[in-house]
């Protein structure tokens, strides 16, 4: 219709057809680009097919590609889940033979299941699979498998200090230690720190039942310093667990025997007299410690009153913290051992499947002694609650026997009654508990022949029976018991060294002792000889306490 869009000359349209002849663009219609592609398919057939499927590959190639990434991510996401999931499993295995207790590295909890060295050796091959599960996943799966790792290696190491193989206990929780440090040295991670710490407190724990005190104190001061360099802007069930631990820290930095004369071993009462010269070197900073641990449990004990962890471990602050009498109207210490008890025996009402629970009991109904102010109405109370403490760690033996502490405990109130009696002149009863107490350190030695610590022992259970012989006025039962004690102890003597102290102790006192029988009897030069190694007993003990 307008003449503008008209051929103007008779060459225009000459042009056009030819153009349309030679199948050309024509400028009457310009043509799109998909019928330029098909005209020049039209003209180049063979390149345009070979074109096509270069194309066609290229589109199958990515949408090949993006499908299988695609797949890949979802693989992966399902495999860093299914090795969490494996985690978890193989941490309830654990859980099932030996529960993950915050508490579990003190003497003095022990028991919630049996334990054997067939359960450490299947423990042992399940921390292979922990390793494994941490390479597999991503860097928070490897975190997760790192800490479950040691966690692991933790509660082997305590099932072979349960079992009393306690350099097997040092190696599992070095393993643990270096583990940390080399996948996590400079990472300041919370839960890793935290970790750290547990594992510090778990071989501190190890090397104060071994009587290595030292050592066990700078396990401990780690601990502490990893648990204060944590920030406090955690999620709340995290921050419990770190105030648990750092209270857990307090108390075994601060409970008896720990400064640097140490005790007697495994624990460091078997009499009041044995403790009394630990007692004057006990400085108020290790009460302070123990304060400390009080103060945040009391804190924890209110926002979860239904936790039986944090009563149990504020009991053993309390106990830490009590005085030498039952009677709690004598002094402000003795309301500490009163609540201590009380404490645990509402854990043991309520849980009384837990022979932890029931172990500290037996131990804290050991601690009053009525010797000092001896009246009719305290040596009975102190004698009813031996009473029950030997009931319960006879039950604790007979229930876990392939467990040292139990016995150790059993022999330790079994003593702690000896004396009493002997000191009371109940000569009979004293003797049978003495006499109970070294046939059961006879089979603790029997069974762990390198432990110089039931050594110890089963010489001082031999010297408390020769004096309560020695007082009844049988000297030649005494005399043999004194020999047979003597010898106990002088292989301890030589081998531990760093109690040695409390070893010469005895031996000043057992030489002396059988110095007086042989001159009653009339054998004077023997009780010369004794005297005379009496006096170099006593002589090496100054020197001894002059270093320390």
């Amino acid at each position: 219709h307008e003449p503008a869009d008209r051929y103007q000359t008779s060459e225009e349209f000459r042009q056009d057809l030819k153009c349309l002849l030679e199948d050309r663009p024509v400028s009457a219609r310009p043509i799109g680009i998909l019928e330029k592609v098909t005209r020049w398919s039209l003209k180049h057939p063979f390149v345009f097919s070979l074109l096509s499927l270069v194309i066609s590959l290229l589109v199958a190639i990515t949408i090949i590609s993006n499908v299988a990434m695609f797949r890949e991510a979802q693989l992966r996401t399902e495999s860093e889940d299914t090795a969490v999931a494996a985690l978890h499993a193989l941490n309830k295995i654990y859980d099932s033979y030996l529960p993950d207790w915050s508490t579990s590295s003190t003497v003095t909890h022990h028991g919630a299941i049996s334990v054997s060295p067939e359960t450490a050796r299947l423990l042992e091959d399940l921390i292979k699979f922990y390793d494994d599960m941490a390479m597999r996943g991503n860097q928070q799966s490897q975190k997760l498998g790192i800490l479950e790792s040691t966690s692991a290696m933790r509660r082997v190491g305590l099932i072979y200090q349960r079992l009393g193989e306690i350099e097997k206990a040092k190696m599992y929780y070095g393993l643990a230690l270096r583990r940390l440090g080399e996948q996590y040295s400079k990472v300041h991670d919370p839960e890793v720190q935290f970790e750290h710490a547990k594992v510090f407190n778990e071989i501190g724990a190890v090397y104060w039942t071994d009587r290595m005190i030292q050592q066990a104190y700078v396990s401990h001061q780690h601990a502490l310093e990893l648990l204060q360099e944590i920030p406090n802007n955690l999620d709340q069930e995290l921050k419990n667990r770190v105030d648990f631990e750092l209270a857990r820290t307090w108390y075994l930095l601060g409970r008896r025997g720990r400064g640097r004369l140490g005790g007697v071993p495994l624990r460091p009462i078997i009499s009041r007299r044995q403790e009394d010269y630990d007692l004057r070197f006990r400085s108020h900073k290790l009460t302070e410690m123990v304060t400390n641990g009080v103060k945040i449990l009391e804190q924890l004990n209110k926002t979860m009153p239904d936790n039986p962890e944090y009563k149990h471990l504020l009991a053993l602050c309390y106990r830490e913290l009590s005085g030498n009498s039952m009677k709690a109207e004598e002094s402000p210490e003795d309301h500490f051992i009163v609540n201590s008890i009380n404490l645990l025996e509402e854990l043991v009402e309520d849980y009384p499947q837990n022979t932890g629970y029931r172990y500290s009991l037996c131990i804290t109904l050991q601690w009053g002694d009525c010797r000092e102010n001896h009246d009719d109405q305290s040596f009975g109370t102190t004698v009813h609650n031996l009473k029950r403490s030997v009931k319960i760690a006879e039950l604790l033996k007979l229930e876990k026997p392939d467990e040292w502490i139990y016995q150790a405990a059993y022999i330790e109130v079994l003593l702690r009654l000896s004396i009493l009696f002997k000191e009371s002149g109940i000569y009979n009863e004293s003797i049978e508990m003495a006499d109970i107490a070294v046939v059961e350190g006879k089979k603790l030695t029997e069974k762990y022949s390198n432990s110089q610590s039931f050594h110890y022992w089963l010489g001082f259970a031999m010297m408390i029976k020769g004096e309560s012989l020695m007082d009844s006025n049988n000297k030649t039962k005494a005399l043999t018991l004194f020999c047979e004690a003597k010898k106990q102890l002088t292989t301890s003597l030589y081998n531990q060294q760093e109690w040695g102290h409390v070893i010469l102790r005895d031996l000043n006192r057992i030489t002396s002792l059988q110095s007086i029988i042989l001159k009653s009897i009339g054998k004077i030069k023997e009780s010369e000889d004794a005297k005379r190694l009496s006096d170099e007993f006593k002589k090496e003990l100054d020197k001894t306490l002059s270093c320390l």
